[in-house]
């Protein structure tokens, strides 16, 4: 769980898209540039265990895009006002 301090800042870069897309294409850039390459003499158990990692990043980089997502609502329960007052 993070704090909501940390919450409470993802809120700029989540309500930014144009920030939130630039962060998404970095690592878009990075995880493609790990694809894994077909290798002369590699045999087809390693191969597949290099694809495996690779396809397995890019779903943990995506679950972590889905859960920021999750934050874009967040509201801290601790900063409201009374407007009676």
């Amino acid at each position: 769980m993070i704090s909501d301090t940390y919450r409470d800042r993802l809120q700029t870069i989540l309500n930014d898209q144009l920030i939130l897309d630039a962060i998404r294409a970095v690592f878009d850039e990075v995880i493609e540039q790990e694809k894994p390459r077909v290798v002369e003499g590699e045999d087809n158990i390693v191969l597949g265990q290099k694809y495996r990692a690779y396809e397995k990043a890019k779903q943990l980089l995506e679950k972590g895009f889905i859960d920021l997502t999750g934050y874009k609502n967040y509201k801290l329960t601790g900063k409201n006002f009374n407007k009676a007052r």
